[in-house]
């Protein structure tokens, strides 16, 4: 005969089974919520005390984000935003990058040296989501009417990572390469190119023949007092 087990095994299985669920299913949610790793990170204490690193980065900006706005006004919008942020996460995760900040209508990616090279994955990352959105043309038409534009720009340097904050703590890049990788977005703007690169970022990779960078020319950019080599990626 089958032994039955005990009603109270039962229901301290079931108990263990709920609690555990729960708390992987809060802990999913939460890594979700900080970003990538951000969590581990904070239990480990890896940037408990500031550490220098080089990474690339990469500011993207959503095209005339105001003007969508005032066209399908602040609710839709806001779901606008969602449906996109949502549909640029996978590319951007298939690339090694790192969300590191939504920033309005922005969204800055960065991606540790090594990560960053292998695959071209900081360049790889913008056409990947170019392709996803461009799939999802009909669905964007239908329920927002406008298909989102958005413009790059990569740079690559060295950062200072650290949490920062006591009531609400946050890991937090510092250096002067956010504030260039912004600019040279900026400048994606200014000559109407989907994506440019700094020449620091772009000496680390070989292109081969799957991408093309034409040069720029020298920009002095504003709050920098030396001129940085731009190029234009395209495919």
């Amino acid at each position: 005969a089958v032994q039955m087990k005990n009603p109270k095994q039962v229901e301290f299985i079931f108990l263990f089974a709920f609690t555990f669920s729960f708390l992987m299913n809060f802990l999913i949610q939460i890594n979700d919520l900080l970003g990538k790793g951000v969590l581990l990170s904070y239990i480990t204490g890896r940037y408990h005390k500031p550490k220098a690193e080089e990474r690339f980065f990469m500011f993207l900006d959503l095209e005339s984000s105001t003007t969508i706005a005032e066209t399908i006004g602040p609710l839709k919008y806001h779901e606008f935003m969602n449906s996109y942020f949502f549909d640029i996460s996978d590319p951007i995760v298939e690339s090694k990058g790192e969300i590191y900040q939504y920033v309005g209508d922005e969204v800055v990616i960065s991606w540790k040296k090594n990560d960053g090279i292998k695959n071209l994955n900081c360049i790889k990352c913008y056409f990947d989501i170019k392709a996803k959105i461009d799939s999802l043309q009909e669905k964007y038409i239908k329920e927002f009417g406008l298909i989102p534009g958005f413009k790059g720009g990569v740079h690559y340097g060295e950062v200072v990572i650290g949490e920062v904050g006591d009531a609400r703590k946050e890991i937090v890049f510092h250096g002067d390469v956010m504030n260039t990788a912004s600019r040279i977005q900026g400048q994606a703007k200014v000559f109407n190119k989907e994506l440019v690169i700094s020449e620091d970022a772009l000496k680390y990779l070989n292109l081969g023949i799957t991408f093309k960078a034409t040069e720029l020319g020298k920009h002095k950019l504003k709050g920098k007092e030396n001129e940085t080599v731009l190029f234009d990626i395209s495919l």
